[in-house]
């Protein structure tokens, strides 16, 4: 009877440790009180999503680990860095049916070097302009809210699959440092490099949750890689 007891407060404790850690914070930055040695950094050499959590493998200078979170916009070849958290031996993924020999849960984890925050590497005047440059869209989105607009520009991002959406980036070479790069959902593909001409709705403050959060996004767009 004590075996049957230990083994299912030990389930309980395994399925909490699982299910139940924090949004990630992707390209969130924050204060971190963890012990720095805990700290890993590294590039993306596989990454997945799978019932509401992402799964990356990291390789760092020294190790390669595993580690998920709830899910977030992540790609191959990002470099990233996260808290190790709790390790877990053996740890069986039901929704990916594959067994993981030690995985990291984490509740912290962010890209570095993020190209959103760096300034645009392209000349503006590189595009013919459409109806709006991506400078006047950040600049007037409160009196664009709703509207459905065009804006061409080259695609610098593409995320596929991430809730139900693909999410590209394009810059055209406006803006400011903070408002050069914009991100547009869309069932359309596109691949980075491309010259796009996107037709989509302006959303404001748009949040998705687990750390989503947009002051400006362009939707359901139409994307035509030119």
């Amino acid at each position: 009877m004590k075996a049957i007891i230990l083994t299912i407060i030990l389930s309980m404790t395994i399925f909490q440790m699982a299910s139940g850690f924090g949004p990630g914070g992707a390209r969130k930055a924050g204060k971190v009180k963890a012990d720095p040695t805990k700290l890993h950094q590294g590039k993306v050499i596989q990454t997945m999503n799978s019932g509401g959590y992402t799964y990356v493998q990291v390789k760092g200078k020294k190790d390669t680990h595993w580690a998920a979170t709830k899910k977030i916009k992540i790609a191959v070849g990002d470099q990233v860095e996260f808290i190790r958290g709790t390790p877990m031996k053996d740890f069986k993924s039901k929704t990916l049916k594959r067994t993981f020999k030690t995985i990291y849960f984490t509740k912290f984890m962010r890209i570095q070097g993020d190209r959103r925050k760096r300034a645009s590497e392209i000349k503006l005047g590189s595009f013919q302009k459409a109806q709006y440059l991506v400078g006047e869209i950040f600049a007037q989105k409160d009196k664009l809210k709703g509207k459905t607009i065009k804006v061409r520009g080259k695609v610098v991002k593409f995320n596929p699959g991430i809730m139900k959406k693909n999410w590209i980036h394009i810059q055209d070479g406006s803006g400011t440092k903070k408002s050069f790069d914009l991100t547009v959902t869309t069932n359309s593909t596109a691949k980075v490099g491309d010259q796009v001409l996107i037709t989509a709705k302006v959303t404001t403050n748009k949040d998705f949750g687990s750390g989503y959060f947009y002051p400006l996004i362009l939707e359901d767009a139409k994307v035509e890689v030119e």
